[in-house]
């Protein structure tokens, strides 16, 4: 199999030729970037999609997970500066759950150490990056807590749990995604210059309204919250609902900045 052009941590980029947008979107612990596959069919041809594939997950799975945000993010930021064509679309994030604090992480950091342009980030799911000390979702990291944790937020498919090659593999990618959240540790919300959306399903039992409000303090331009459908995992059982509102929000924050300059 030829390499892809985009590298490893890109392997399902769907090019646009108009793209007004780059979307890197990254997803919670024990998923892929498959898991965006069907996005580019369902947004607008101005928005060019790219999933990112971490370290130990799908066909990187015989890869060391990495254990610390910003490794993640310093990582990334070296592809998305490899990758960028000067004068090319600008960037934007999403980020589901554990996604959520590697979007913000490196849109931060491509903000402070570069001149590319973000448009905005999508948060979803997770509290704020400076709440992580006190809101880690489990007690214990052993493979039955971590699996059972899993379990009830409705993340995975009990038949996928009973195999347990697999269920090992989520146990661990699971417990890397944990020593992150373990290891990231802001004393105070550090803001981007870019808007913020947060998104997050009702009744969702990781994560309370506080925790999404505190996403305030961690921007100096526009913020902004939804709620969309129910649960954790709401961007798999309202796909249609979340596409609809992050092709919009997109729109507007390209619209808003083409205002401007």
């Amino acid at each position: 199999m030829a390499p892809e052009p985009e590298g490893p941590w890109f392997p399902q980029v769907d090019r646009r030729q108009r793209a007004a947008v780059r979307l890197v979107c990254v997803g919670a612990a024990g998923t892929g970037a498959s898991q965006f596959g069907t996005w580019s069919r369902a947004l607008p041809e101005s928005i060019e999609v790219w999933p990112v594939l971490l370290p130990g997950r799908e066909r990187r799975i015989r890869e060391e997970p990495l254990r610390r945000i910003d490794r993640i993010a310093d990582e990334l930021l070296a592809e998305l500066v490899r990758l960028a064509e000067p004068g090319g679309p600008p960037w934007a994030f999403f980020g589901h759950s554990f996604g959520a604090l590697v979007g913000y992480e490196t849109a931060r950091k491509l903000l402070d150490s570069t001149d590319l342009a973000v448009d905005g980030l999508v948060a979803c799911s997770m509290p704020a990056p400076h709440l992580q000390a006190n809101r880690l979702p489990v007690a214990a990291d052993d493979d039955a807590a971590l699996l059972d944790w899993v379990r009830t937020s409705g993340g995975v498919d009990d038949v996928l749990l009973s195999d347990a090659r697999f269920a090992r593999w989520l146990a661990a990618d699971l417990r890397a995604a944990l020593d992150c959240r373990r290891s990231y540790q802001l004393d105070r919300p550090v803001p981007l210059s870019c808007p913020v959306l947060v998104a997050s399903g009702a009744d969702d039992p990781q994560v309370d309204q506080d925790d999404l409000e505190q996403w305030r303090y961690c921007t100096t331009a526009a913020f902004e919250r939804v709620t969309v459908g129910h649960g954790h995992f709401f961007l798999r059982s309202h796909q249609d609902a979340l596409l609809k509102l992050v092709g919009d929000q997109l729109m507007r924050w390209r619209s808003a900045r083409s205002s401007s300059s």
